[in-house]
This record gives C-alpha cells, structure tokens and sequence, in this order.
C-alpha cells in the first residue's frame, strides 16, 4: 500500500544531495547504515561509523533507502518524475521507466549535527589540504599518524618523521580529527561557514545548510611545541636543491620510503661515499641525511630551511612552518 507520493520535474536536487552524503556510504557495508540513507525532516543523511553527512532536500519523505540504488534509479529518469513509498520500498517512475529502491524499515542511529558555534571560512579547508601532504594512515596505531590535529588558529599532520602545523588564523575548539573525515572536507568545494563540537563529535558547515559530521579521537596528542619551538637558523632553501635530489635519488640504495641523500659540502650524494652513486653539487654544508620521500613530500612548504640544527631540518613557508627528523648514520 502506498504511503506518499511525491512529484517533481527533475531529480537534479535529490541526485545532487545523495552524491553529497555518499561520502559516508558504502556500496555494501557490514550494517544497514552503511548503505541506506535516511530522508527525513527535510534532510538526507548518511552515516558510516564515523562519519555523517546531511543535506536540505526538497521531498517530503521520511524513509530510509538504499542510497546508490536511488541514486541509480533518478539517474535514469527524465522529467515528471513520481516517487512513491510503498511497504519496504520506495518506487521511483518517470515515463516509461520504473524501480523499486530497497528501504531499511529497523531503526537508524541519530544523525544530528553538532550546534553551529564558531565562523569559519574556506581559509580552514586550504589549510588542511596544505598539511594533508604529510601522509597519515588509519591503520597506524600512534595517534599523531592516523589523525590531524586543529586548534586555535592553527592545525597539525605527522607521519612520524615530519610533522607540519599550518596557519589557519580562525577561532576554533581543539578536536583531533580522522583522516577521512579531512578527505571530505578537502574533496567538498561548497563554502564553509559554521564549525560546531560536542563532547565526541564535530561538524563542519556550508553554505547551502548541507554538513559532514565525524567523531573526533578521546586520546590527545603529545606535546609538539618542543620540538617546533626548537632554535633555528633559517636560510633560503638552495638553488636547484630539489632539482639536484631528484638527479641522485635513482642512485639511492633501497625501496622508494627507504631511498636517503647525504650532506656533503657542496653537493649532495646518493651515498656516504662519492665513488659510489651518483653526486650533483648544491650549495649545502657538510653532515646531515635525510630521507628523500620525506623532502619531496614537503617540497610545496619548503622557502627557509635549517638543515643543521638537532638532526632536524626546521623549515618555514607561505603560513606553514615544520620539522623532519634526520636519518642517523
């Protein structure tokens, strides 16, 4: 039996917000909500296990249907389209065309957002995606590898070997955020404009009332201002320093993560010894090593350098300021 129909002359708006919260959907997932969405008040709303996201729909339903299915029977309508909910599915007819959208009919978890309590502009998604070079993996087990940190006017990503804070200027709570709720956000081109945490979770606002949501991790991070705060001695990176990395890179000994250039004076070296590998001069001074997939993945941040301090190189740029550890040898 026929619950409520709806008609429409385009599914435009509904595809547009489904593809919005597919961010937090899985084709197939272990639970119902990882694959159905939910359509209420309003909204549609999607929720993974850790992340939710929301956007303003103009349907009037209230259920809860697989989302790429639905989003695959609207991709194959046309115009005057009706969509009907029916017992455990959600019809979808336009023409000659017809589906039947499986619905979850249990309960599903409560997708509200955190209350919108502080400004924010774009200026926060370029910053993460400045420091979303430093690669972090979920599958690490130290928090400072899996997560990113923000806090008041600034935010932080390691690998554990470099760790990089950003300038973003904005007034925000310290919440240390997963690495796929930071994805979202950097892959999300609408503004930005309100930021909201609770106790678990954030949320990030955008101007067209749509949210991505994510739990934040319970454990903090240790203290990274003993090793940013460090004394330093910044010059100007080297003329042609990238240029000549990459001219002895396939010289280095090793896997790619693995590959290490030495500091000779006035060159740098695939190896401690010239006779070995390969030499291309640069204005550096003798001692320090480092690895290499680490130099390049800072190459964007890199303007001032201090490759002799600690076996550390303090390095500054544009708002951006961080530290690689150096390889002992």
């Amino acid at each position: 039996m026929a619950k409520r129909k709806t008609k429409s002359k385009s599914s435009e708006g509904l595809i547009n917000a489904l593809r919005f919260i597919s961010v937090a959907q899985k084709a197939e997932g272990n639970s119902p909500f990882h694959s159905h969405c939910i359509l209420h008040n309003g909204f549609a709303m999607a929720y993974n296990g850790t992340i939710t996201a929301g956007a303003k729909i103009e349907k009037t339903l209230e259920i809860a249907p697989h989302t790429y299915k639905l989003i695959a029977a609207l991709e194959r309508t046309t115009k005057d389209i009706s969509i009907t909910e029916l017992e455990g599915k959600l019809s979808v007819r336009s023409g000659g065309f017809q589906a039947h959208v499986p619905c979850w009919h249990e309960s599903m978890p409560s997708l509200a957002p955190d209350p919108a309590s502080w400004p924010i502009t774009d200026v926060l998604r370029e910053n993460l995606e400045m420091i979303s070079a430093i690669s972090v993996d979920n599958d690490k087990k130290r928090i400072v590898e899996c997560s990113i940190l923000i806090r008041e006017n600034s935010a932080f990503a390691s690998d554990g070997a470099v760790l990089l804070e950003a300038w973003h200027g904005l007034n925000l709570p310290e919440c240390i955020l997963p690495k796929a709720f930071v994805t979202a956000i950097i892959n999300t081109k609408k503004k930005m404009t309100k930021f909201g945490k609770s106790e678990n979770s954030c949320t990030v606002y955008f101007e067209d009332e749509s949210f991505i949501k994510t739990q934040i991790y319970s454990e903090t991070w240790p203290d990274i201002n003993v090793i940013l705060n460090k004394p330093s001695k910044p010059e100007p990176l080297p003329k042609g320093f990238y240029e000549a990395l990459r001219n002895i890179e396939p010289f280095s000994n090793g896997k790619e993560a693995e590959k290490t250039v030495y500091f000779v004076d006035g060159a740098l070296q695939s190896h401690r010894d010239k006779n070995e590998g390969a030499t291309c001069e640069c204005n550096v001074k003798h001692g320090p090593a480092f690895n290499i997939k680490r130099l390049k993945r800072i190459e964007h941040c890199v303007e001032t350098v201090d490759f002799y301090s600690h076996n550390v190189a303090f390095f500054f740029g544009n708002g951006v300021r961080g530290a690689l550890a150096g390889v002992r040898v």
